[in-house]
C-alpha cells in the first residue's frame, strides 16, 4: 500500500520530464535543418523542438528553406516567455524552389520567410509551429540557428590590442610633429 504514492510521483515525474527528452539540442552558431510531412494540416502536427542554454546574449534566427512559402510560429519559453511569427513571403514566390539549401543562403534571400529573436543568458526550450506551406505542397523543410550575440573574448582582445597599437601610432606621430616644429 505505501508504494502506491511513490509510483504515482515517478508517473508524474516522467510526464513532466519526458517532453524534455524529446527536444533536440540546438549547439551554437550552426544552422541546423528540420523538415515535415503534414499532409497539408495546419498548424501542423509535426512540431519541432529544440532546447538550448547560454551564458550571454543570442540571437536566434528561423528561416525557411527550399520551397519558398512555409511560414512558422516560434514560441521560446524558458527564462524569458516570448514568441515571434516568420515573415510573410513573397507571394510571386509561393511553392517555387529557391536556392535556399542551408541556412546561410536560405537567411539571405528575402524571398523566404524568416524571423529572429535576442535573448539574454538562460535555457530555453523552441518550439515551432508550422503555420503556413508552401503552395502545392503538404510538407518542406527550414533551417534554425542560435547565435552568440556577443563577441567571444578573443575577439575583444584582438580588438584591444589593435586600438593600443593605433594609440601608439598616434601617439608616436604627435611627438615627431612636436619634435618639428621646436627645431
Amino acid at each position: 500500500m505505501l508504494l502506491k504514492p511513490y509510483l504515482f510521483t515517478a508517473a508524474a515525474l516522467t510526464g513532466l520530464i519526458a517532453p524534455c527528452l524529446k527536444a533536440d539540442v540546438l549547439p551554437l552558431n550552426t544552422w541546423e535543418s528540420f523538415s515535415w510531412s503534414d499532409g497539408g494540416v495546419l498548424p501542423s502536427a509535426v512540431s519541432p523542438t529544440y532546447t538550448f542554454t547560454t551564458t550571454g546574449n543570442t540571437l536566434l534566427e528561423v528561416t525557411d528553406g527550399f520551397n519558398i512559402g512555409d511560414e512558422f510560429d516560434v514560441m521560446i519559453t524558458g527564462t524569458v516567455n516570448t514568441s515571434f511569427d516568420t515573415s510573410t513571403i513573397n507571394p510571386t514566390q509561393d511553392g517555387v524552389l529557391g536556392p535556399g539549401v542551408d541556412g546561410p543562403t536560405s537567411w539571405a534571400d528575402t524571398d523566404y520567410s524568416h524571423g529572429s529573436i535576442l535573448l539574454g543568458a538562460g535555457t530555453y526550450t523552441v518550439n515551432i509551429d508550422i503555420t503556413r506551406n508552401a503552395l502545392g505542397f503538404t510538407g518542406g523543410a527550414a533551417f534554425i540557428q542560435d547565435t552568440s550575440a556577443v563577441p567571444e573574448p578573443s575577439s575583444v582582445a584582438l580588438l584591444a590590442v589593435a586600438l593600443i597599437a593605433l594609440g601608439c601610432v598616434v601617439q608616436r606621430r604627435n611627438r615627431r610633429a612636436q619634435a618639428s616644429e621646436s627645431r
